[in-house]
This record gives structure tokens, C-alpha cells and sequence, in this order.
């Protein structure tokens, strides 16, 4: 791995797990939680990561799925539902790995993402992006579809 990326709304010096923010913790499924920082070597999908989580930290998302360019949003009924703003934005951290650090490959079969690695360790980066999400979208031509 000599390349790794994080997405994320939230714009901060060092990354950590969601936990260390929240002191909450949450399961997304059977192999990850927010006890851990998760990272890719695909820039994609770290993008499309930190879009999720800027959906789901203002509601409980029962479905953020992706096939043929089309991102399905469901939402739990009786749930507040909230969309993109065109002037949304999420940050693409940049990141060398260390040799110290304590990455671990997650292999997870819900998302499909085997080049995604987590750690609890807290990480310096080396660069970070503000990505504007419906440019970006767009410009990969992505579609919103959501579900209510």
C-alpha cells in the first residue's frame, strides 16, 4: 500500500475513529464500527465513504448502496430526510502510510471494498481536498436516487 485515502465531512488535523469524537459507539456491520478509521487505496471510494457519512450523521441511513453509477439513499420510515445541497462538501484525505502505523485489511463482503484497511491508531496525512459533492457527481456521473 503506498497510497491511502480517507473521506470524511469533517475537516480536522489528525484523523481518528469516529468513537474518539462521539464517545458513541456505532456498528455498521458485523466487521465495522467507529472504533476504527477506515481508509482505501481507492480515491473513489473514499469519496463515496465520506459521502455516506455526511448523510448519515444527521440520520439513520437504512441503505447507501452503488450499482452502475446509481446511489441509492434510504431512509427508516419516520426518520427526518435530508438530500445534498449543491454547496455540500466532504474533505479526500491523503495519506503515506507508515511503517508504524498499526494498519489492519478489512476484507469486509458488505461493501465490497477489499483494498480497504482501518486502524485506532490517530493519523497524520499528507494532504487534504475539499471535494463539492454534486460537481463531483456529476463529473463522475453518479446519480442520486432516494428512497423514502
Amino acid at each position: 500500500m503506498n497510497v491511502l485515502y480517507h473521506g470524511s465531512r469533517y475537516k480536522n488535523n489528525i484523523l481518528k475513529p469516529g468513537f474518539n469524537y462521539s464517545n458513541k459507539e456505532i456498528n455498521w456491520d458485523s466487521t465495522e464500527s467507529n472504533k476504527n478509521l477506515y481508509v482505501t487505496e481507492n480515491k473513489e471510494s473514499a469519496i463515496l465513504m465520506g459521502i455516506a457519512g455526511l448523510l448519515e450523521k444527521n440520520n439513520t441511513l437504512k441503505e447507501f448502496s452503488i450499482s452502475d453509477k446509481i446511489i441509492t439513499i434510504e431512509f427508516y420510515p419516520n426518520e427526518s430526510k435530508v438530500s445534498i445541497d449543491k454547496n455540500d462538501e466532504i474533505y479526500l484525505y491523503t495519506i503515506k502510510p507508515l511503517p508504524n502505523q498499526k494498519w489492519i485489511k478489512v476484507n469486509n463482503k458488505n461493501n465490497k471494498d477489499f483494498s480497504e484497511f482501518k486502524t485506532t491508531d490517530h493519523i497524520q496525512y499528507d494532504r487534504i481536498e475539499p471535494i463539492i459533492i454534486l460537481d463531483w457527481l456529476k463529473k463522475n456521473g453518479y446519480s442520486l436516487n432516494y428512497c423514502l
